[in-house]
């Protein structure tokens, strides 16, 4: 509403026919909202210590863009 832009890091990998939630559909086609995933998709759930450590990579990777 305010106009603003997100980014949503996300711990599962997204399949070849994956799509945004239908309420997050049109941020999306705006442009003001980015999905990325942690992992590629893969039947293997990954550990609450990696999950830990890759968002905080992904965290750093972004703020370095940004800035």
């Amino acid at each position: 509403m305010a106009g603003g832009k997100w980014i949503v890091l996300s711990p599962e990998g997204f399949s070849t026919r994956w799509h945004p939630p239908r309420e997050k559909e049109r941020f999306c086609a705006q442009g003001r909202m980015l999905f990325l995933s942690l992992y590629e998709a893969s039947t293997r759930k990954p550990t609450r210590k990696m999950l830990y450590e890759r968002c905080h990579e992904m965290i750093d990777l972004v703020m370095a863009k940004l800035s």
